[in-house]
């Protein structure tokens, strides 16, 4: 299954050094990998599943790749 939104290709970066591990569904973070911010949909084994802010396709993300967001916004509220 091709993924949503574009990937970076493994040799093109790393991941966080510290990854942010996301404990409540509907709480936003930044998906470093895809360069986008997502809010947790779910979590089955060792993927994350993300939703846009504002609705929108789901995707897979990979954990190691989730930071905080750089600034916390609550869901919903258009991005600045």
């Amino acid at each position: 299954m091709t993924p949503v939104y574009p990937t970076v290709r493994p040799g093109d970066a790393r991941p966080p050094v510290d990854p942010y591990e996301p404990r409540d569904i509907g709480e936003l973070v930044f998906d470093a990998l895809n360069h986008r911010h997502g809010v947790l949909m779910d979590r089955m084994g060792g993927t994350i599943y993300l939703r846009p802010e504002r609705g929108g396709a789901e995707w897979e993300a990979d954990p190691r790749w989730l930071v905080r967001p750089a600034a916390v916004r609550p869901v919903g509220e258009a991005a600045k």
